[in-house]
């Protein structure tokens, strides 16, 4: 009887041993998996561009008086038909009236579905920061006959100032840009982005800078909540009702590295 429960204890131990080492091998797979989901591509980071208009003004005073030059590596016409092709049957964006004619920006991508958007003009005209939000909207393609990528867009807002007149320096608070902002990301090659940005001025303030609210409701108008709209069309009359986009600028934009 001694040997017999001396077996049975052994039994247990062996198969004891046995479901912690399946456990631990267990937990080891699990780590691995969690280990791929942190390494997996995506479009989450801070990235770092220049934006430049697709169609640009060069009667503008950038061009005519500084002698800008927009670099031809910097055009991108797939992409630039891809996003104007609601403003023209041939996708040509019309001439921009971006008021300047680049735009150097950090965006930042964060996991919790927001983004912040930083551009050099805020040392400029001192419009603030801007912060949004960023949603997948599935496999697109750029270039004709080319790789399907995945396509994120994301709309943010920023304070836009209105400079006084004299004698007057100080500025007053003029409305919100929110552009349409949109990228490609192409998971085999995960640190670099094509894209376009599409900014749309909301005029919600007086000429005191107060902001002008829809009739019985706290709300501003034109709503910087509501949908953009579908087309950009910078020649279009402005019209201080609705909001006016200023033109379609294309990017490359690269993941800003740890070291």
């Amino acid at each position: 009887m001694r040997l017999k429960g001396h077996l049975g204890l052994g039994a247990c131990a062996v198969v004891l041993a046995c479901v912690a080492s399946l456990a631990m091998a267990s937990d080891r797979d699990k780590g691995r998996d969690k280990d791929k989901e942190k390494t997996a591509p995506s479009p989450v980071g801070s990235w770092f561009g220049v934006a430049r208009p697709c169609t640009p003004d060069t009667g503008d005073f950038f061009h005519t008086v500084l002698g800008f030059v927009d670099p031809p590596a910097a055009d991108d016409p797939n992409l630039c038909s891809v996003a104007c092709a609601l403003n023209t049957p041939s996708g040509v964006c019309p001439i921009s009236q971006f008021p300047i004619p680049e735009v150097t920006m950090i965006p930042t991508i964060n996991a919790d579905g927001t983004v912040t958007a930083f551009d050099f003009a805020e040392m400029i005209d001192h419009h603030t920061v801007a912060q949004g939000k960023w949603e997948f909207q599935g496999k697109h393609r750029i270039d004709p006959g080319g790789k399907r990528l995945d396509r994120y867009q994301a709309s943010f807002i920023w304070f836009q100032t209105r400079p006084n007149a004299s004698p007057n320096p100080v500025a007053t608070y003029a409305g919100v840009m929110r552009p349409r902002f949109v990228t490609y990301f192409d998971e085999d090659d995960p640190d670099l982005m094509r894209g376009y940005i599409q900014p749309y001025f909301y005029p919600i303030t007086d000429a005191n800078g107060f902001v002008i609210l829809s009739p019985g409701t706290p709300f501003p108008s034109p709503d910087p909540m509501s949908p953009l709209p579908a087309s950009c069309d910078p020649n279009a009359a402005p019209d201080p009702t609705q909001p006016h986009c200023f033109g379609t600028l294309h990017f490359i934009i690269r993941r800003t590295p740890s070291r």
